[in-house]
């Protein structure tokens, strides 16, 4: 069956913009509710949303086909998730609260007869949409926002924040059994004669009854017989996933410092976020303007430095049409390559010294000399690839009171202090700067966790989780914008 285009795209965006409610919808249920409720947050939300979506039409045109029979309306599915993500619901709750919630349903935009759309086809909106179609909706709602004048200023700050996964703390042993249980599965799959050798040889990791007395070192032992078996197995190219589950389960019996922290979620890996501070999951990174509006987001694993992406986000701002003049980030971002990067593109850096009390964070410039803390002045410069190596007096190195902490235990005694090009123009108020405007984005993280659940990670799976912050991003701009520029 091929459908009309027009007609396909009317039914796709019709009931949620200015599609017609039935008798009762246009008349007294809808009208007394919007009458006693007019300020409802939701209220507001639904005009944003729907001028976003006029705009929109293109994704029925990417994401559905002409033929076969008609989907759901792209509209009433991304309500009811954001519904979910505003009030930490899950698909089965907000299919329920929109059969009998009147507000939900003309939010959504379902009239007082129509059927709801289940938990099932909120599952596949998003696997059909995709990481990369949450982002479309997301960089539309920037660009209206762009032009109601809510993206204010030319500068953006950059951070990064970690996210649980959504997996139990296993133990190294607990790990392999894991692993093994879920490798034996895939082959059982397969071959059912081999998985019944695997199963009399191994019995006891198979099924998990591992004595408590057995070392970690005997159960490494018995998981690498296991893995050297199951690769005797010939298995099709193509069968990516189950040659990944192996790896991994290599991964951790060889100790790596990078191993998974779950089979159930291999794309959650081990991160840190200080030397104290340790965890599973991954890192949402997140560009803002000074009024909190999000303007670029993206998703790691745990284990992924997200310093490196801020030169991309911001390059790909650029090239959407947005203004950015200064750059506000972390200790995290300090380096020359960055600097350098963000320098080349016309962007002012306000990033602090990575390492506080450091040597670099004492010594200033004056003109073409270097002066360190104790006023001693550079005798000297070699020019270096991207910068100025600054070199000072042995005799004056010798005497100070702080030699061992500015050279350390080196044989020649002179402090060498190098500098890039862009980090020698820093301006003397650039830490002062950043720990002023900080807060905003450290204000936005809270929002995002504390009331939208993005502490701990909704799926598994780094696009699924990379779907649960765009869209969490959207609500937070969503609220921004309801309280108008």
């Amino acid at each position: 069956m091929v459908r009309d285009k027009g007609k396909k795209e009317e039914k796709m965006f019709s009931g949620m913009v200015d599609g017609q409610m039935g008798l009762f919808g246009d008349g007294w249920v809808y009208r007394h509710i919007l009458r006693e409720l007019k300020d409802h947050p939701l209220v507001k939300l639904k005009g944003i949303l729907d001028e976003i979506l006029r705009k929109s039409g293109y994704l029925v045109e990417k994401y559905y086909s002409d033929e076969g029979r008609p989907s759901w309306p792209v509209g009433v599915l991304l309500k009811m998730l954001l519904l979910e993500y505003m009030y930490n619901l899950s698909d089965v709750q907000v299919s329920r609260m929109c059969i009998h919630d009147f507000l939900f349903r003309w939010f959504v935009g379902l009239d007082v007869t129509e059927k709801v759309p289940d938990d099932t086809t909120l599952v596949k909106f998003r696997k059909r949409l995709g990481e990369e179609g949450f982002k479309d909706v997301f960089e539309m709602l920037v660009d209206v926002a762009k032009k109601e004048g809510i993206v204010k200023g030319k500068l953006r700050i950059f951070d990064g924040t970690h996210i649980f996964a959504s997996i139990p703390k296993l133990g190294t042993i607990g790990l392999m059994k894991q692993g093994v249980r879920r490798v034996y599965n895939e082959v059982k799959r397969r071959s059912k004669e081999f998985a019944e050798v695997l199963s009399e040889k191994y019995s006891g990791l198979i099924k998990r009854k591992i004595k408590k007395k057995e070392k970690e070192r005997e159960v490494k032992k018995a998981v690498k017989a296991f893995i050297k078996d199951v690769k005797k197995l010939a298995f099709p190219k193509e069968d990516e996933n189950f040659k990944k589950t192996l790896k991994g389960l290599e991964m951790v019996v060889s100790g790596n410092p990078f191993k998974i922290g779950s089979f159930t979620d291999m794309d959650a890996k081990w991160g840190r976020k200080s030397d104290s501070f340790s965890f599973c999951g991954y890192k949402a990174h997140i560009g803002t303007t000074e009024n909190g509006f999000i303007t670029s987001v993206n998703v790691h694993s745990g284990n992924v430095n997200e310093s490196e992406e801020i030169i991309t986000m911001v390059k790909g701002e650029k090239e959407r049409g947005l203004e950015i003049e200064e750059v506000y980030a972390d200790g995290w971002y300090d380096s020359a390559r960055i600097r350098d990067a963000l320098e080349g593109e016309g962007v002012r850096c306000y990033i602090p010294s990575r390492r506080d009390g450091s040597r670099i964070d004492g010594f200033r410039m004056d003109g073409d000399e270097l002066v360190c803390p104790q006023g001693k002045r550079s005798i000297g410069r070699i020019r270096q690839e991207r910068g100025w190596l600054y070199y000072f007096s042995k005799l004056d190195c010798e005497r100070c009171s702080l030699r061992k902490k500015c050279v350390g235990e080196r044989k020649d005694p002179r402090a060498r202090v190098y500098l890039s090009d862009c980090k020698a123009k820093r301006r003397e108020d650039e830490k002062e700067r950043y720990r002023k405007i900080r807060p905003v984005i450290e204000r936005v993280f809270g929002w995002m966790k504390r009331w939208h659940g993005m502490g701990r990670a909704r799926y598994r799976g780094r696009w699924r989780v990379g779907i649960q912050v765009i869209l969490t991003s959207i609500l937070i701009n969503l609220k921004i914008m309801a309280n108008g520029p």
